[in-house]
Parts: structure tokens; C-alpha cells; sequence
């Protein structure tokens, strides 16, 4: 899996040493769930923090070798089976934060429509 991904991200430019936004209805919940160490992130209002990449990764090493049913024992997240493909998703992001040079990962529950509003209203 993680071969498809660096493969899907050829074309990015390499190292432009940014951010990333990683988001849908309920990434902030599910960092709070999972421990991970949410700090301050004072650029932008609508999105108010961050975390290490390094922080991400451990987790995801820590969560690969434990199966599916007990990940969802393990954290109580309020969708059923939400879990599954923590995994998944977590490696999709780390593979995009080293390709661009990330080192913080910048949470949001917000969505897509709700970032072009708010963009369109100068809010961001």
C-alpha cells in the first residue's frame, strides 16, 4: 500500500516544508480519542491545533499489530468500526507529510464544504 501512495504523489513537489490539513467531520474527536497530543496551532482560527508527524507515526506502529475487533475495544469511538481502517488513513497522511516536508499534521472537523464557505467569507 504504501508503494501506491508514494506512487500517487510523483507529482507533488518534494519537500516544500508546509503543513498538512487532515480533516472530515470528526479528525479533532478522534485525535482526542486515540491520545494523541493536540498542541495550540495559532495560524489559523478554524483550525486551533496541530500534532508532530513523529506523534502520528508512533501511533501508527503502535496500532498495526493489533487486530481490527480489538482496536475498536481498545478506543471508543462513537461510529461502529471506525477503527478498521485507522491504519489505512494514518499511513495516507504520513506519506503525504514526508513527501511535502511536513512535520505537523493539522487536525480539523471541519469539511470541505465548510472550508470553501469559509474561505469564500475570508474566515479561514
Amino acid at each position: 500500500m504504501r508503494n501506491y501512495i508514494k506512487e500517487q504523489l510523483l507529482p507533488l513537489p518534494s519537500g516544500i516544508k508546509t503543513p498538512v490539513v487532515y480533516g472530515s467531520s470528526c479528525i479533532i474527536d478522534l485525535f482526542k480519542i486515540i491520545g494523541l497530543s493536540l498542541t495550540k496551532n495559532k495560524i489559523s482560527p478554524s483550525h486551533p491545533y496541530k500534532v508532530k508527524v513523529s506523534e502520528l507515526n508512533s501511533f501508527l506502529q503502535r496500532i498495526i499489530p493489533i487486530p481490527y475487533d480489538q482496536r475498536e475495544e481498545m478506543f471508543k469511538f462513537p461510529q461502529k468500526y471506525y477503527m478498521w481502517g485507522i491504519d489505512k488513513a494514518f499511513l495516507d497522511i504520513l506519506e503525504i507529510c514526508k513527501k511535502v516536508g511536513a512535520s505537523s499534521v493539522i487536525p480539523s472537523n471541519a469539511n470541505i464544504n465548510q472550508g470553501l464557505i469559509l474561505s469564500l467569507t475570508k474566515t479561514l
